[in-house]
């Protein structure tokens, strides 16, 4: 939501002046792309799965009303009409990061400056420390007074020079796995000065290798699947903070619980809250066999 009314005047556009983009089933391209494509002050169509458009991007509808851009949803497909102007935003802070990064990444570019002020407790917050530490090797500058408030002067350009992608803590925390169920494998590019929030993954597996624990997952959600896994193969765990894994490309619980289901494994499932029993792991045939 925006702090005060904006006038926009862009509903004139030239229809022919469009530009689209396909964003399949990416949650990340949509609601990166959005407050970009809204600088151009064109038309814009963001296409998608029936899936992913029913995700929802109620954030930038709330903000596209008060700043009088129109949007026209249909099943596969949104368009949006208007310019994106500097404001004084105020955002949940229990949604997906992705929103606010989207907004990050474009409020630099306008003429004036805005701020965005977190009003929930704010979620994944280790996603938007990435999002200002690559915006500040490209050049830009986010102004945070404190955890919940971002200051953005308007006119700057991005810069960025040659830099080296590290490697991804999510994707490695699945085949890292291995190393803690006797296997071996040698993981190399990860950066241990990261601001990845899944790089405690490791704290993760070691306590759950120890004994059944709790885990408070809600800054590192994507680490969801990979610990209820991991947690069916030894004690079982508690798993808190877990009711953003239901908005994913899928229900990530629910999924994760049918396949868990067929190794013998109990699940239980709540609003925010995962529990894995293992009971008796089983391969999915002995299960048929009766073994």
């Amino acid at each position: 939501m925006l702090n005060k009314s904006k006038n926009n005047d862009n509903f004139n556009i030239d229809n022919k002046e469009e530009i689209i983009f396909d964003c399949l089933e990416s949650g990340s391209t949509l609601r990166f792309f959005i407050p970009i494509a809204l600088l151009l002050n064109k038309k814009v169509i963001f296409k998608g799965t029936k899936k992913l458009i029913s995700r929802g991007i109620q954030i930038y509808e709330d903000i596209c009303a008060t700043q009088n851009i129109k949007i026209i949803k249909e099943e596969d497909k949104i368009t949006f009409i208007g310019k994106l102007q500097a404001d004084c935003f105020n955002v949940l802070g229990n949604i997906s990061s992705q929103f606010i990064s989207g907004l990050l990444f474009a409020l630099p570019l306008l003429d004036e400056d805005s701020c965005i002020t977190i009003t929930t407790p704010l979620e994944s917050k280790n996603y938007i420390d990435i999002t200002i530490d690559v915006l500040r090797q490209s050049g830009i500058i986010i102004d945070q007074k404190d955890d919940n408030k971002y200051y953005i002067i308007g006119n700057q350009q991005y810069s960025l020079n040659n830099c080296i992608v590290e490697g991804d803590y999510s994707n490695a925390s699945f085949i890292d796995s291995f190393n803690y169920l006797n296997g071996e494998v040698n993981i190399k590019g990860l950066n241990k000065e990261s601001y990845q929030g899944d790089k405690v993954y490791t704290s993760h597996f070691e306590k759950l290798n120890q004994e059944y624990c709790e885990c408070d997952i809600k800054n590192c959600i994507d680490l969801g699947p990979i610990l209820f896994a991991f947690a069916s193969l030894k004690h079982g765990g508690c798993f808190t903070g877990v009711s953003r894994l239901r908005i994913k490309e899928s229900d990530r619980i629910s999924d994760i619980k049918e396949e868990l289901q067929k190794f013998n494994v109990e699940v239980i499932e709540e609003d925010n809250k995962v529990i894995i029993n293992n009971k008796n792991i089983k391969a999915p045939n002995e299960i048929l066999n009766g073994k």
